[in-house]
């Protein structure tokens, strides 16, 4: 087997977001956050993380199925 072409895995991708709570700024990987998956094929699956500097929960969209 030889690879072709190397990808990224999902749990290693760096991510940024902004709060909406305390506008901090701040970056993740995927492995730090919780996936929540899609209920259907029309929602978009994301991330739940809590902000470090508020502690609100953030949500970050990472894809849409169709």
């Amino acid at each position: 087997m030889r690879i072709i072409k190397v990808g990224q895995i999902p749990e290693e991708k760096m991510y940024e977001k902004t709060c909406f709570n305390c506008k901090t700024v701040f970056e993740f990987q995927g492995k730090e956050a919780v996936k929540h998956y899609a209920l259907n094929v029309l929602d978009a699956d994301c991330y739940m993380i809590h902000c470090p500097h508020c502690n609100e929960l953030c949500y970050i969209t990472i894809n849409y199925r169709s």
